[in-house]
């Protein structure tokens, strides 16, 4: 498989769901009811943002000693996370308001979740479970299959039509390919010109009009898109020939970064594409991870030096960092990490404004939480 790629500081979004594991709002609602994603939201983010009051606050788990996380948000304000005692397995769950989480039945990490509720699971373990993938749709759960050639499967992404993207690897060949699922039956995405059988490709974003990026993991590593309906291509390398393609919105605006040649190697400054066709820019230097891309506001979010995490936006280099949570336990967080974004009113947020989710550290003592799931509301107001 391809070498890991990380920050020295911190394993990007692009490793830190499925891969790590391979490897080493909307308008208001009520209740858990959930809509589609409307279009941009800009115009009500800005009417909404004087009267929203900046909040932090830990989510709620089931007991007092879980550690909980917060992987993924929707528009809607459902919190896709995980949940685990002390030395027990990860457990996926998902937040549908201010209570405690809903169980989805596996023992996994969630990598995303779509506007309709449906959630991309990477199972968690080392055994058979550790190597599957599962989409949880309606309260149903569901195995993504692998081929017979590659049977082991991770997922980082999901689109709002249930679409799942990640890769296939494993069995009797060596090499790693692109995938994409789509009412639990697997795709297999080709390899570009250029590239070879034996090349490694990672399907790692994908959008509403079935827009795929990703990247090939030999060296020097080289960013792809691809459509659903088959075709495939390069985006452009630019000035730097290790860009590496993370997360794309739904305007088909592209967000990734500089890797480094090893692993000790912090890489170089974040990068952006405007398209699929157009050169690579510069958007924020090496310091910060961007985790994750909100589909239609251009809002990123991630994590400064892996200690503080950040809003921004595609369209200047300012951030807002944001503040770490309440003590626990009687500790103090000492960091803090945002793995997604969301905009709107929702249940979580009922005053609207941008909303960022994402985890907490702690120290501990033996039987308590170190890491708990964070909701950061009106999130431009701490700028």
């Amino acid at each position: 498989m391809g070498q890991l790629i990380a920050r020295s500081w911190s394993v990007r979004r692009i490793t830190a769901t499925a891969a790590i594991a391979l490897l080493g709002a909307c308008t208001a609602s009520s209740g858990g009811d959930v809509g589609v994603r409307t279009p941009s939201r800009a115009s009500q983010v800005t009417a909404t943002q004087a009267a929203c009051p900046a909040q932090v606050r830990l989510l709620p788990t089931r007991t007092a000693t879980e550690s909980s996380w917060g992987a993924a948000i929707s528009d809607n304000g459902w919190v896709a996370g995980w949940v685990a005692e002390p030395e027990m397995k990860l457990r996926a769950v998902v937040w549908r308001g201010n209570t405690p989480p809903l169980d989805l039945g596996v023992d996994g990490v969630p990598a995303d979740i779509n506007e309709v509720g449906d959630i991309a699971i990477q199972g968690h373990g080392y055994g058979p479970n550790g190597f599957s993938a599962f989409l949880w749709k309606d309260g149903t759960l569901r195995r993504l299959p692998g081929t017979k050639s590659r049977p082991r499967v991770a997922v980082n992404g999901l689109n709002d039509h249930g679409v799942v993207v990640g890769f296939v690897f494993g069995g009797r060949t060596s090499s790693v390919r692109a995938a994409v699922w789509r009412n639990g039956r697997v795709r297999v995405l080709r390899h570009p010109s250029g590239g070879t059988r034996r090349d490694d490709y990672f399907g790692q974003d994908i959008n509403n009009s079935g827009l795929v990026i990703g990247w090939r993991g030999s060296d020097p590593r080289i960013s792809h898109w691809w459509r659903t309906g088959g075709r495939v291509g390069t985006l452009s390398r630019g000035d730097s020939d290790r860009g590496v393609a993370a997360n794309v919105d739904d305007r088909g605006r592209v967000v990734g970064f500089v890797a480094g040649r090893s692993e000790d190697d912090p890489g170089g400054p974040n990068i952006k594409w405007r398209s699929v066709r157009s050169d690579p820019k510069k958007f924020l230097n090496r310091r910060f991870g961007v985790f994750a891309l909100h589909p239609d506001s251009g809002y990123v979010v991630g994590s400064r030096d892996s200690r503080r995490a950040f809003l921004g936006h595609l369209s200047d280099a300012r951030v807002t960092l944001l503040p770490n949570p309440p003590a626990l336990g009687g500790f103090d967080a000492y960091s803090a990490q945002a793995f997604d974004v969301a905009t709107g009113q929702n249940p979580l947020a009922p005053d609207g404004g941008v909303t960022v989710v994402g985890t907490a550290f702690f120290d501990s003592v033996e039987g308590s939480p170190n890491n708990r799931a964070v909701l950061w509301t009106c999130a431009r107001s701490y700028r």
